[in-house]
């Protein structure tokens, strides 16, 4: 699973966004700075977390342990 490492990458993917749904893992070093870019952008993009079920259907679907998604 790719990594998102920094609010540029963040900043870059929103420019420029996939035809696709792209999952990346927040490197947890960056997690509240990327947190917070997210709820500061002003395009409309409206992000929340996921609740534990979300969260175990994604790792069923991605056919990981839920542990490796922080």
């Amino acid at each position: 699973m790719a990594v998102l490492q920094s609010v540029d990458e963040l900043e870059a993917l929103l420019d420029d966004r996939p035809e696709e749904t792209r999952t990346y893992q927040v490197d947890p070093n960056v997690a509240g700075e990327v947190l917070q870019a997210i709820r500061s952008v002003d395009s409309g993009v409206r992000v929340r977390e996921m609740n534990a079920s979300e969260v175990s259907e994604l790792a069923r679907y991605l056919s990981v342990p839920i542990e490796e998604l922080h």
